[in-house]
């Protein structure tokens, strides 16, 4: 299928019968399939984007929430971008789990300000700029395809031939017939291997978003923007501004550009470098606690060593102060022993002087059985308390380990 400007397409609606928006589409989706317009641009050298890695591609296209290739895809202030509906789930999540003002970023963490209000974060979310870029991205990788997206969104897998500049998108004749009635033939419609060779006539220009009529076509090389005529005018008046169209080689090998790259360089280089101290600084941390882990065991024989000589040399001073204090105790026992024969010897005196004694004996006697009782009795207090003084120290309670 052939190319077809925009003016054609709009020329040739405004010769077909007056018929219904679905038959005017019909029409032109014939007249596109007979090849009769030629795109008169010239076949602009292939962009950096298509030589990129497809796996770098799919790192960009690929949301970091659902792992699938993005739908409606927005971009955050740090320009990580996300589906719509899982960005708006996680802006949820994150204000039901805090009451601050911000929710951070899946990926960086960077904190982005948010209404307190369930209402007013889904609108934040919905209000959140569409990502170009990855729409770009994930049109051209339809486009490579030249699988249909109406078609992809239903299930079905079917080829397409189209591919509508305004809307970036693939479309098999049955939808782009559908897609043109609904757009009265507006949108300019090129053959999708045209497209191929030439992506500058595959994507029409971006509308500004102060003027939604005007095309972005300019742009400022002072304050590295593009703009509308409108804004180039009240903006930019008396700024250094060129066509994107005409100037893109330009702009793409402009000094900011240079710079720009070797800033990114730098950054990568040094966060590279940064995360090969942390590896390494991970690295040398697990050795060093599986060098303190072997210290502590170590550390666990020698204590486990002090304690055994420790329980050895306890163990022979108790035996040593047992032995001590039980011929200490013997002795003690020895002299109540003989005390108490003493006490018995008393008790026999004192039944054979009341019994066979004279008056006078008994007197003399008795106050002598008296006497020694008496100092019998503070001799067992003294020798009950050395006992009681004895048991005290042997007690292992009582010393200081």
């Amino acid at each position: 299928m052939s190319s077809v400007k925009k003016n054609d397409v709009i020329k040739q609606s405004e010769k077909l019968p007056k018929t219904t928006k679905l038959e005017k589409g019909s029409a032109k989706a014939q007249d596109l399939g007979k090849g009769k317009k030629k795109d008169s641009r010239k076949k602009s050298t292939a962009s950096e984007g298509d030589n990129m890695d497809p796996a770098e591609v799919n790192d960009l296209v690929v949301c970091n929430l659902c792992k699938q290739d993005m739908c409606s895809p927005k971009h955050l202030p740090c320009l990580h971008t996300f589906c719509e509906t899982c960005i708006t789930k996680h802006i949820k999540q994150e204000k039901a789990q805090s009451t601050n003002m911000h929710v951070v970023c899946p990926t960086c963490e960077y904190h982005i300000s948010v209404p307190r209000a369930s209402d007013e974060t889904k609108t934040f979310a919905e209000s959140l700029p569409v990502s170009t870029l990855v729409s770009s991205l994930l049109s051209k990788k339809d486009l490579l395809q030249k699988k249909c997206k109406r078609c992809k969104q239903h299930g079905r897998d079917t080829t397409a031939d189209n591919w509508c500049a305004y809307c970036a998108q693939t479309l098999c004749d049955e939808h782009l017939e559908y897609h043109l009635s609904l757009t009265s033939n507006r949108h300019p419609v090129f053959d999708v291997d045209e497209v191929i060779k030439n992506p500058d006539i595959g994507f029409a220009s971006k509308k500004c978003k102060y003027h939604e009529k005007e095309d972005m076509k300019l742009f400022c090389n002072d304050h590295w923007n593009i703009c509308c005529n409108i804004c180039s005018k009240r903006l930019h008046g008396m700024c250094n501004t060129c066509l994107i169209e005409h100037d893109t080689s330009t702009i793409k090998t402009h000094s900011e550009i240079t710079n720009l790259k070797r800033k990114l360089e730098s950054i990568s280089t040094h966060t590279e470098k940064m995360r090969q101290d942390i590896l390494s600084n991970i690295e040398a941390m697990n050795k060093q606690v599986s060098l303190e882990k072997e210290n502590i065991k170590e550390f666990r024989i020698q204590i486990n060593k002090q304690l055994d000589d420790l329980e050895q040399q306890l163990c022979h001073e108790l035996d040593h102060v047992h032995s001590e204090k039980l011929k200490e105790l013997e002795r003690e026992a020895h002299i109540v022993d003989m005390k108490h024969q003493t006490s018995l010897m008393y008790k026999t005196m004192l039944s054979v002087v009341l019994k066979d004694a004279s008056n006078i004996q008994s007197l003399s006697n008795l106050a002598d059985i008296r006497h020694n009782a008496h100092r019998l009795e503070d001799e067992l207090r003294l020798d009950k308390y050395k006992l009681q003084k004895i048991a005290i120290q042997v007690s292992l309670k009582s010393r200081d380990f």
